[in-house]
């Protein structure tokens, strides 16, 4: 499913814009809610068809896994997280910190 140039040029713009977006609007955090990361997908004219990037990337795994039934592209969480992930830009911040894996799970 993402290996077309649609998909590549999809994870390429998700990992550059999403966070920063979040960052901006929320606050730095390593979880933000499907509905803050649906407003960032729209304000930054990301293709929600691929929403399942930003949900893999910044959602508990619980809650990927409720929404999973409602995302126009199916994939599994840690193949959506580690898409993401592997395509963001490195910055000096990124370096420092190094991100977990997975974010920790809470309630929804």
């Amino acid at each position: 499913m993402f290996n077309g140039l649609w998909a590549r040029l999809a994870v390429k713009s998700y990992a550059g814009k999403l966070r920063p977006r979040l960052e901006h609007d929320y606050g730095r955090s390593e979880t933000y809610s499907d509905r803050q990361i649906r407003h960032a997908v729209a304000v930054t004219k990301l293709n929600p068809k691929f929403i399942v990037l930003g949900y893999g990337a910044f959602l508990p795994k619980a809650r990927f896994d409720e929404l999973k039934p409602t995302m126009p592209i199916k994939l599994e969480y840690e193949e959506a997280r580690i898409l993401f992930l592997d395509s963001e830009p490195i910055t000096l911040e990124s370096r420092n910190s190094p991100r977990e894996s997975a974010p920790p799970e809470t309630g929804s």
